[in-house]
């Protein structure tokens, strides 16, 4: 009977799987699954943080890395992760996808540094965003002294078609 019933959560959930890489498993892990949705808080003290999905499902989501999601409250996200015995989808890692309708990039603020010449002090030669998920460093051009406050940070940005930060917002901090 509880196999049947979660076969039945997990099927009723298959649509809001996006997943473009086939499901891999080690041996005694369950496989890793890809949902999309916007972040809400629950007001459950155990599960405190879940997934809206766009057919209507309220997912709780649990772990670490769902604790860190109460953070962007009502941003669109991807979720990689597995279901748990609980009923809940563990957490194994997230991006932010979309904030206020707007598409957003996911990653860390770094600086990026010329070699040193004849110690001389370091400065930065530019800034850019390393993305979550890896992948190329993304420059950002002119980020402004409040975005550069958060160097070393998990972010979100906006608007960066032509490499100027629109707006953004903390994911994580160091």
């Amino acid at each position: 009977m509880v196999f049947g019933a979660g076969l039945v959560l997990a099927a009723a959930c298959s649509d809001s799987d996006t997943s473009t890489a086939p499901l891999t498993s080690t041996r005694g892990t369950p496989p890793q699954l890809t949902l999309t949705g916007t972040v809400h808080r629950s007001g459950n003290k155990i599960n405190e943080v879940i997934l809206a999905t766009d057919d209507g499902q309220e997912i709780p989501l649990s772990g670490e890395n769902a604790s860190t999601m109460a953070s962007v409250e009502n941003a669109g996200v991807e979720v990689r992760g597995a279901w748990n015995v609980d009923g809940a989808f563990e957490v194994a890692d997230f991006l932010v996808r979309m904030v206020d309708g707007a598409p957003v990039l996911d990653g860390v603020l770094i600086a990026v540094y010329d070699r040193i010449v004849d110690n001389e002090s370091i400065q930065p030669i530019s800034y850019g965003l390393s993305p979550t998920r890896g992948g190329p460093t993304i420059p950002l051009t002119d980020p402004s002294a409040e975005l550069l406050t958060h160097l070393g940070e998990r972010l979100w940005v906006a608007a960066v078609g032509d490499g100027a930060p629109m707006a953004f917002g903390v994911i994580s901090e160091r």
